[in-house]
């Protein structure tokens, strides 16, 4: 699940029957245990080499700037687009990246972790995205105030899943500790999107690191939010860049608070990560023609 910036009250309200069907079948289709993903299928799948590197300085990668989210709903957004401008400058392209013209691209403002992903694609960054259920988890339609939103957007969003493959999407279903994220963004090669429950993310206490993933009843209130990885200082801090903090510095968050927020009921352990040694200059002038400043603005 990735709504941004988006309170959920755990509050329930009954589904009706062609939902609960719906939500059978994909309980069914994504039923067997999650397989843990280790450093070096993340390699593969970004199609780097696995010999190690020294990172990019102490706080690994300073090449990952800061773009502030304009709205409540496009932190992911604006994640993508540091992103993308970290792999342009790697490879030593100019290409400049506006926040605006990547928001026409993803084209809604009920923005998912697999809109992030498409929208990366578009834009020649080369990434994959691993979560721990594939579609449309409709565990949380219980929850009232998603409910609507959820059932809006699920023909949409498992369309995006179904197609992923056949449009050069990389989606995966998997699991990846917080050691695995610290060795991937620690190579100075990888960025990580990760969407955190903002709630956890700067209050989690260091007794949060076994997160409970059906305890959606526990807390009063999950809260969607984006955030990029893009350095390690050691294996138990971590550098983020929050599209909603106005400070450009780097923020460092211990990896038990990050691990507790992205692991919580909620966010489906989604993660995408980049490769930032590679830049599809020939896809983003593609790009640039079909989102340019003159494309229509992105659908509510």
């Amino acid at each position: 699940m990735a709504v941004d910036d988006v309170e959920c009250g755990a509050d329930c309200a009954p589904m009706d029957g062609p939902n609960r069907r719906r939500l059978t079948r994909s309980m069914r289709a994504n039923e067997r245990e999650v397989a843990v993903v280790d450093t070096h299928e993340v390699f593969r799948a970004l199609a780097l080499e696995t010999t190690s590197r020294t990172a990019r300085g102490a706080l690994g990668m300073s090449s990952v700037c800061l773009e502030r989210q304009r709205a409540r709903w496009d932190c992911g957004v604006a994640c993508a687009c540091m992103c993308a401008r970290a792999a342009a400058r790697t490879v030593n392209e100019s290409q400049s990246f506006d926040l605006a013209m990547m928001t026409r691209a993803c084209g809604t403002k009920s923005v998912w972790t697999i809109d992030l992903a498409y929208v990366l694609r578009a834009f020649g960054v080369v990434s994959v995205m691993f979560t721990s259920f594939l579609g449309v988890n409709l565990r949380y339609a219980t929850a009232s105030f998603y409910r609507e939103e959820i059932l809006r957007d699920v023909r949409r969003v498992e369309r995006l899943f179904a197609s992923a493959r056949e449009r050069g999407v990389d989606v995966r279903r998997g699991r990846v500790s917080k050691h695995t994220v610290a060795e991937l963004v620690g190579s100075g090669r990888v960025a990580c999107v990760a969407l955190v429950d903002k709630s956890l993310l700067y209050t989690a206490s260091d007794a949060e690191d076994d997160v409970d993933h059906a305890s959606e009843g526990r807390r009063p209130h999950f809260v969607g939010h984006y955030v990029v990885v893009c350095g390690v200082v050691d294996a138990e801090r971590f550098v983020i860049r929050d599209p909603a903090r106005d400070d450009v510095a780097s923020t460092l968050i211990s990896a038990r608070a990050f691990d507790a927020a992205r692991r919580a009921f909620g966010t489906d352990d989604d993660l995408i990560f980049v490769n930032l040694e590679r830049f599809d200059a020939e896809q983003w002038r593609r790009a640039m023609a079909l989102y340019g400043h003159h494309s229509a603005p992105p659908a509510a």
